[in-house]
């Protein structure tokens, strides 16, 4: 897992802070992994960061995004899943220190699961941008 605060990126100053993050880590069997992020800078501004990109987004999107996970009731817990051939997902939120993550394999999901896919594919949808 790679956490944010703990990975300096050079698309940030130093001296920006960042105090909310949504970043998703995808991590193929085969193939190379992707990391993606929507960071919140203090004065209220969301961006974007895949690879060598940062791209500046509208901060109401964060909201967009964190209402698809009041979707999931945490009281039913997932069905079991494994396997060799695919792909491992994880969907942190920071506030922070503070985190919250869900991790998965695979897009099998229970129907109660399924805004974590949604989640995911509009983040991943961000790349096209």
């Amino acid at each position: 897992m790679t956490n944010w605060m703990n990975q300096p990126q050079n698309l940030f100053p130093k001296d920006e802070t960042a105090f909310f993050c949504i970043q998703l880590e995808i991590r193929p069997s085969f193939g190379a992994n992707g990391l993606m992020r929507l960071i919140e800078k203090k004065q209220g501004c969301l961006f974007f960061e895949y690879a060598d990109q940062k791209i500046e987004l509208n901060i109401q999107l964060k909201n967009e995004l964190l209402e698809l996970l009041k979707g999931i009731d945490l009281s039913v817990p997932p069905k079991p899943a494994m396997g060799v051939d695919g792909t491992f997902f994880e969907l942190s939120v920071y506030s922070l220190w503070n985190k919250f993550s869900f991790n998965w394999w695979g897009d099998d999901v229970d129907e109660n699961w399924q805004p974590l896919l949604r989640l995911k594919e509009k983040i991943v949808a961000l790349k096209r941008v």
